[in-house]
């Protein structure tokens, strides 16, 4: 799959694309265990869709521990609500896509968006 340009980006970002990250928790018997998704680049009308699986896994193995109930919650108003993406890492995909061509970011490939 060939690399994204930084023409291709800002037109994708025009039109409502964004990276995102998104909350999971897993309780191991009296800690939650709260991690983060990989990052992804989606448009808007796909957030929902890639946020779900992330959103089930809380659900199911979450809230089982003490603190697991209030991480739980974080996680999944965070996996719903943060439809703004990550400008963090939006700043560093546009300077790395501005000054060395996307070189460090291998993973930032066309998908289809």
């Amino acid at each position: 799959m060939p690399q994204i340009t930084l023409e291709e980006y800002n037109s994708l970002r025009k039109r409502g694309a964004t990276f995102v990250v998104f909350h999971y928790v897993i309780s191991v018997i009296i800690c939650p265990l709260n991690y983060k998704s990989k990052v992804f680049f989606v448009n808007k009308k796909d957030y929902i869709s890639k946020g779900l699986p992330y959103s089930f896994i809380t659900l199911l193995f979450g809230w089982w521990s003490k603190g697991g109930i209030s991480s739980s919650i974080h996680a999944l108003i965070n996996n719903f609500t943060c439809m703004d993406g990550a400008p963090e890492i939006e700043k560093i995909i546009y300077w790395e896509l501005k000054y060395n061509n996307g070189e460090n970011i291998p993973w930032l490939k066309k998908s289809g968006i």
